[in-house]
């Protein structure tokens, strides 16, 4: 099995018609995650619970880039219903890293990142609850950008926690990610030729990192210089009362189905959505109240800052299989480590972006929150003006070089 059959989970049987648009500039081809609906394309969610589950409609996110130009190449694999962060648990098995197969890709949008990164189409849509675009695409050298919550309608989307789930991007440059938001939200420009004034989090555990992590992260630090620091409003809360309102919400959403199809889900996975089981409605009510508080004020929090930068993942990516990785002394697992700084970001609803970071070895990213979808836009562009943005995160991709023609789901990879 190839890392691009750990991938893809579903090719468009006019794939080879697609890439040949794609290459003459008549349309996109487009990566979409399988817990996003598309007319036609399996809708299983990376789920044995709903097997022959074809889309009906395409989602709102999909119809709109379809709009512009963009054709659906593939759907991408990911964690059960969008419910991890490793890329592991999904029936078809561990999605695989471009850059080392022996290592995670990042969930749940891992397919997708992990396509963009071996170059198989320059954009995909995936959906982010606790990280799941920017994760992975830090581990796999790309570009993730979770836009503010509600800026793209999760219409379509297979529910996970609908007070934090949100429409992501994952591209392999920066043109075919302001392409493809551009093409999402044509008014969302924002005429403001200043630059933005940048800082560092407050919270100084979102910089304790590993050492492949702390070497990268060192060039931004030094081009960056002395910066202010700002809040991160919620960075506490949003690992206890964050995780309530996401299990509680995931039980609620599968609570029938787990009824009748148990046996079918991922064992981790069953285990994640049956702790919501546990939560009151008075403790989710109190831990939703609270969210919803530091949305109302986690834009003032940042105070004259615009945005704040810092590693998108503390770790580069763990091995498959792994269960505890060290920063310093301490020893988490690899779930705990990959959300730490990403869950803040879905708690407050702010914008965030990660970045693929230069790095001697596996990818790093750094990732960007900020007051408005373009405060973190213009800090990236900032960013890569400053040279600290790698150009050679794809890795290319396994296979003949003119392989045969192929239809429906196959790891063969299109002719590029």
């Amino acid at each position: 099995m190839t890392i691009v059959d750990t991938a893809i989970r579903y090719w468009n049987p006019h794939a080879a018609a697609i890439r040949h648009r794609t290459r003459h500039g008549t349309s996109t081809a487009l990566l979409i995650k399988e817990n996003i609906e598309v007319s036609g394309f399996p809708f299983e969610c990376g789920s044995a619970t709903r097997p022959g589950h074809t889309g009906s409609r395409d989602a709102s996110s999909v119809h709109t880039l379809k709009a512009a130009g963009f054709e659906p190449l593939a759907s991408a694999c990911c964690d059960e219903f969008g419910y991890g962060c490793t890329g592991e648990a999904n029936p078809a098995g561990p999605c695989r890293n471009p850059h080392d197969p022996a290592r995670m890709s990042g969930g749940s949008s891992g397919g997708a990142a992990a396509a963009v990164s071996l170059g198989l189409a320059g954009c995909a849509l995936g959906t982010d609850t606790a990280g799941s675009v920017r994760i992975p695409a830090a581990l796999c050298g790309v570009y993730g950008f979770k836009p503010s919550y509600g800026s793209i309608s999760t219409q379509g989307v297979y529910p996970l926690s609908p007070s934090l789930d949100h429409v992501g991007l994952i591209a392999g440059t920066w043109h075919e990610l302001t392409r493809m938001w551009s093409a999402l939200r044509p008014d969302a420009h924002e005429a403001d030729p200043r630059n933005p004034t940048l800082g560092l989090a407050r919270e100084t555990e979102a910089y304790g990192a590993d050492w492949h992590v702390t070497e990268a992260w060192k060039a931004v630090h030094n081009a960056l210089g002395t910066l202010p620091t700002a809040s991160l409003l919620g960075w506490d809360d949003c690992q206890t009362g964050g995780s309530i309102v996401q299990a509680y919400e995931g039980f609620q959403v599968h609570k029938e189905r787990l009824s009748v199809h148990r046996s079918g889900y991922q064992p981790e996975i069953l285990a994640r959505l049956e702790s919501g089981a546990r939560i009151s409605a008075e403790e989710y009510m109190t831990a939703l109240d609270a969210m919803n508080s530091c949305r109302r004020y986690s834009a003032e929090a940042l105070g004259d800052v615009d945005a704040v930068v810092l590693p998108t993942c503390p770790v580069v990516a763990p091995p498959i299989g792994a269960t505890n990785v060290q920063i310093g002394n301490e020893s988490l697992s690899p779930r705990s480590a990959l959300m730490r700084n990403t869950r803040v970001a879905n708690y407050s609803g702010l914008a965030a972006l990660t970045m693929p970071l230069k790095s001697a070895g596996l990818p790093v990213g750094v990732q960007i929150i900020g007051r408005s979808n373009a405060a973190v836009l213009r800090t990236g562009h900032l960013i890569r003006t400053l040279g600290l943005v790698t150009r050679n995160g794809r890795r290319s991709p396994p296979g003949p070089s003119s392989p045969p023609a192929w239809q429906g789901k196959t790891g063969n990879v299109p002719d590029a």
